[in-house]
């Protein structure tokens, strides 16, 4: 009798190590699953496709009520959604009358309707879900839906002309609406009041291609007819708006459609310094002191208050033209972003981009402090640093 008991022991013991070592296998695979979708490593398992079914997911439409709808994927805190909106803008208009739109964000409704009506981006519905529950995987994302709410096609990521030639064909029936050949654009960094400086003026040969001025966001040109080497015949024009002398600056010239700027896909160009920053400030340190030396080899800029500056990028192609073909060849494409990312000025303070204004740490030479715009415009209404 005690044989048989100490048996049925050892049944109880292994039964129960083998739902341990069947527990601990599960939670190994899970974990191994769920870092791959985090790391993106493979696919991910429900990414939306063409022929995914819609009636499953978060995202609920009568598909019956039109013959198509076209859903934005889009999130308030994505910078490549932003730079889209000219070109959504362009297709909202352009589609058939008779096609729903609908945009999803993971934000909420206010914050969303906000984010939209500021890119002016006017769609029939917005509703608020989890963009990996509705298996939206990256943004901005497109997806042309049947009235039976089946995926006809998808698109991810910032379109090149190509792509937005593809979306505009898909939904209009037709080529014909799509840009002609060697089209080109030129986006600008954003404009806010208190820029010291600010590019003024883009011309391609003696073509003025400056897009126009809209505050506080990005500026995107219309297009423009130019051969493959139209990079290299621009030409940029900085003006100088502050009380102070320009002694340096730096351009960002840089190809949006060469990669999304995320993970493995970087966004190709090249930065331009011009001039020479200054020296201001002597380390301490007793009979040791030394003088901080001007950085770069150039001649400072010297650009007066008032006063512009133009810059050829053809003394500058060689390099840009190197780095970009590192995705694809410049004679594919389409739009060139040029950002004036940081300016210098003689008594030492500096201004970049995103609007941040900084002077020389005198405890730390070669390092910058914050300080207000109101303290670099030198306003009675500053307070002292």
């Amino acid at each position: 009798m005690s044989g048989t008991g100490f048996s049925k022991k050892l049944d109880v013991a292994a039964n129960i190590a083998t739902i341990v070592l069947v527990l601990a296998v599960a939670v190994l695979i899970s974990r191994d699953k769920l870092t791959s979708i985090r790391g993106r490593s493979a696919p991910h398992p429900d990414a939306i496709h063409v022929g995914s079914a819609l009636e499953n997911t978060p995202l609920k439409s009568d598909w019956s009520s039109s013959q198509e709808t076209l859903v934005l994927g889009l999130q308030t805190t994505c910078h490549f959604c932003t730079d889209s909106a000219p070109f959504l803008r362009h297709l909202i208009r352009s589609i058939p009358k008779e096609v729903r739109t609908v945009a999803v964000l993971p934000q909420s409704h206010e914050s969303a309707k906000h984010y939209l009506d500021g890119l002016g981006i006017h769609v029939d519905s917005i509703q608020r879900a989890s963009l990996a529950a509705v298996g939206i995987t990256g943004t901005p994302t497109l997806l042309l839906v049947n009235n039976l709410g089946i995926v006809k096609n998808v698109w991810v990521g910032e379109l090149d002309s190509n792509g937005q030639k593809s979306v505009l064909s898909e939904l209009q029936g037709t080529q014909g609406a799509a840009e002609a050949p060697n089209t080109r654009r030129v986006r600008l960094n954003s404009k806010r009041p208190d820029d010291p400086a600010r590019i003024v003026l883009v011309k391609e040969g003696d073509v003025d291609v400056t897009p126009g001025v809209r505050p506080y966001k990005s500026w995107e040109g219309k297009p423009f007819q130019a051969d493959d080497d139209w990079v290299k015949n621009l030409t940029v024009t900085i003006k100088n708006l502050s009380n102070k002398e320009i002694v340096a600056a730096s351009l960002n010239v840089y190809f949006p459609e060469t990669g999304t700027g995320r993970g493995d896909s970087p966004v190709y160009g090249d930065v331009i310094s011009l001039g020479r920053r200054p020296a201001m400030y002597a380390r301490a340190g007793g009979t040791n002191s030394e003088k901080l030396q001007p950085e770069g080899t150039s001649a400072p800029l010297q650009i007066l208050p008032g006063q512009q500056l133009t810059v050829s990028l053809a003394q500058y192609y060689p390099e840009i033209q190197q780095s970009v073909e590192q995705s694809r060849p410049m004679s594919n494409l389409t739009v060139c972003s040029i950002v004036l990312e940081g300016v210098f000025f003689s008594d030492g303070m500096m201004w970049a981009q995103g609007h941040e204004f900084k002077k020389p740490d005198p405890t730390s030479p070669g390092r910058y402090v914050d300080i207000t715009a109101d303290q670099f415009w030198g306003r009675t209404s500053s307070k002292s640093n």
